[in-house]
């Protein structure tokens, strides 16, 4: 999770701050109990416990996999205190660091054998599930795939595969 969820530097912002920050709905995570998260600054709080992987799939806009997820991310930032500070550059930098945070989530999953994807999500819902005042930028489920990709081989040398006719 460190790795995935730390700040972008770029002009608005440095290494040390981040303007998104993550409420996770965890479901099936090995020293986890199930309940909902805040990953923040490093550290990980829970907010309350219980299976909420119909309320995840709820919120996901009933799409399975934000239920059928080991955990699923909501990217969340505070957009209108960032809006008061940056203008309207403070959205688009909202989008970027959760953006970001998606991407490397969904990179290190699948270098681990997991698979995620990025989900479409209820705005407000969401930001009431968790008693934020922050806006839900994006969505990311993480868990292990019904099915397994085929390897594509290494850059430059890629595997195909030969469609077989009957």
């Amino acid at each position: 999770m460190r790795g995935r969820y730390r700040p972008v530097p770029v002009d608005v912002s440095d290494e040390s701050t981040t303007l998104v920050h993550h409420d996770l709905s965890v479901h099936g995570v090995d020293g986890l109990q199930p309940g909902a998260y805040r990953w923040w600054d490093s550290h990980i709080a829970l907010l309350k416990t219980g299976d909420f992987r119909s309320v995840a799939e709820h919120l996901c806009l009933a799409q399975p996999l934000g239920a059928d997820a080991a955990f699923t991310a909501f990217h969340m930032s505070d957009v209108d205190e960032v809006l008061a500070v940056l203008s309207s550059r403070g959205y688009r930098a909202c989008q970027l660091e959760a953006g970001a945070a998606a991407g490397r989530l969904t990179l290190a999953a699948f270098a681990l054998g997991y698979g995620a994807t990025g989900l479409t999500f209820f705005d407000d819902e969401v930001a009431r599930f968790f008693a934020a005042t922050a806006a839900c930028i994006l969505v990311t489920a993480v868990g292990l795939p019904a099915y397994r990709n085929t390897p594509g081989g290494l850059p430059a040398r890629p595997t195909s595969s030969q469609a077989t006719t009957g």
